[in-house]
């Protein structure tokens, strides 16, 4: 029921791009890039990106990055709707905060409703990683 942020600036690799998929808010500096090596190294995508992106930008799209390891610049990830806001890089720790600060203000018991309700089949997301687990035992 809670509000979760991610903060985001500078390269932010394959698990940690997942991970932050899965906070309710994501806000990033103009120099924030998500970067895929793992297609580099010839491993699979971790942190739930696999699970995630899809959901956010469409199966093909999200195959796309997944399999060619491209990068997705700040501008282009708010085209994409995987972050909510790119904030100047000079006050950024301050920006984040005052946004926290504004999205918390409201009801509480409403929040916790919304967020029960858009995240109904979150449940899934045991099942995703079970499945992942199975596949490298």
């Amino acid at each position: 029921n809670k509000i979760t942020v991610s903060a985001l600036n500078g390269e932010i690799a394959t698990p940690f791009f997942g991970a932050s998929l899965a906070t309710d808010f994501r806000f990033v500096t103009e120099d924030m890039e998500f970067v895929l090596p793992h297609t580099k190294f010839g491993l699979h995508p971790t942190g739930g990106l696999p699970y995630f992106l899809p959901r956010y930008i469409g199966h093909g799209r999200a195959m796309e990055y997944l399999m060619t390891g491209k990068k997705i610049p700040a501008e282009k990830a708010l085209k994409l709707s995987l972050i909510n806001a790119i904030l100047p890089q000079k006050d950024f720790d301050q920006q984040v905060i005052k946004k926290t600060q504004e999205i918390s203000q409201k009801d509480l018991g409403s929040i916790g409703i919304s967020k029960r309700l858009a995240y109904f089949n979150r449940d899934e997301i045991i099942n995703y990683f079970d499945a992942e687990m199975e596949m490298f035992n």
